[in-house]
């Protein structure tokens, strides 16, 4: 109970509060979820890997980088525990200098991300790690540094030593393209065309059952609820997407948002195309997942830059924190409930 009077006092504090410092409680406290929680659904197994980790260099686990992180942290006598502050403390913080760095509502931002989808990033740590360099490389993107794109491949590579299914947002190097530029201006078409085309594939799917995994097509067809939480994750992203085009339309006569757009255009097509490979791996449902601090970003600025009156501004961040506060829900509220009941300071006081 203690755990959570302290996370929306500090998530409310940061959210009504446009100085940064009201960012730092945040912070801490989030730091503080993380790195002390000792039970959650992944945790034994991550546990078991980083005490594995200690014998074995590399192995046949099929993420070499992690297996490297993991490994020297076990020779300087580090505790899994201080692993887990120093993962946290990293990933948390290059996020959060992003957001300071870039927007000029990082408060927001980041609450945004505190809500979702933090919780999910405490269970999956290898995937917090993509996510963060993900998030740094799109940044490197959008950007006017120099061989940009040399430098986003390169940390793309680095993802998937910890996870292969980073290689597959290579796509985005393509968001500048003439052809992604003619779907970010009809991006409607595009969105609902996507969509069209990845329920017709899937629907396809149990009549080529050579060319797929029969057990994965006999869970997702047979676990109604696993498929409608995370049919609802992905009709939430389309509200979300479909929120972030409309504010981008009163901003393009800014070149720094029509980028946005283009990239947003390939975003798009990247989380509709991509509903298929679910029958290959699940870790295609962390996409939609993985974009959302860049999303939060875009979609803050855009908003915050348009000539909205104040009403509907609050309106349109009502409508996203609720989207992200759905994201939390949808991610089993009883994972969710674990990671604030089993945690070392929390339990002092509870």
């Amino acid at each position: 109970m203690i755990g959570w009077l302290i996370y929306f006092i500090t998530l409310l504090l940061c959210i009504l509060k446009k100085e940064k410092k009201y960012i730092i409680p945040l912070f801490i406290t989030v730091i503080i979820i993380f790195s002390l929680n000792y039970n959650n659904a992944d945790y034994k197994n991550y546990l078991n890997l980083y005490k594995l980790s200690s014998t074995e260099f590399f192995n046949n686990t099929g993420f070499p980088g992690y297996m490297v992180i993991m490994r020297l942290c076990n020779l300087l006598g580090i505790s899994y525990q201080s692993f887990l502050l120093i993962v946290s403390i990293s990933g948390l913080g290059l996020i959060l200098i992003i957001f300071l760095k870039l927007s000029n509502f990082p408060n927001l931002c980041f609450s945004l991300y505190c809500i979702a989808p933090f919780f999910s990033d405490v269970i999956q740590i290898r995937n917090f790690i993509v996510m963060v360099i993900l998030t740094l490389a799109i940044v490197i993107l959008l950007s006017q540094m120099k061989y940009k794109k040399i430098i986003f491949i390169i940390l793309i590579i680095l993802a998937s030593t910890v996870q292969i299914m980073a290689l597959y947002y290579l796509i985005l190097i393509f968001y500048d393209s003439k052809k992604f530029q003619c779907i970010s201006k009809n991006w409607k078409k595009s969105i609902f065309f996507s969509l069209f085309i990845s329920i017709v594939i899937i629907l396809i799917i149990p009549y080529f059952p050579s060319f797929f995994p029969i057990n994965k097509i006999q869970y997702f067809f047979s676990d109604i609820h696993f498929h409608s939480r995370n049919l609802l994750m992905f009709l939430a992203a389309i509200v979300q997407l479909l929120l972030v085009n409309y504010i981008l339309d009163f901003n393009l006569i800014n070149n720094k948002f029509l980028l946005y757009k283009n990239y947003l255009s390939t975003l798009s097509l990247i989380v509709y195309l991509s509903t298929p490979l679910i029958l290959f791996s699940f870790q295609f449902y962390r996409i939609v997942r993985n974009f959302l601090p860049i999303y939060y970003f875009i979609f803050i600025e855009g908003l915050m830059s348009c000539n909205f009156k104040k009403q509907k501004k609050l309106l349109f961040i009502g409508i996203q924190i609720l989207i992200a506060f759905l994201y939390m829900v949808l991610n089993q509220f009883s994972v969710v409930k674990d990671i604030m009941e089993f945690n070392y300071i929390f339990q002092i006081f509870s």
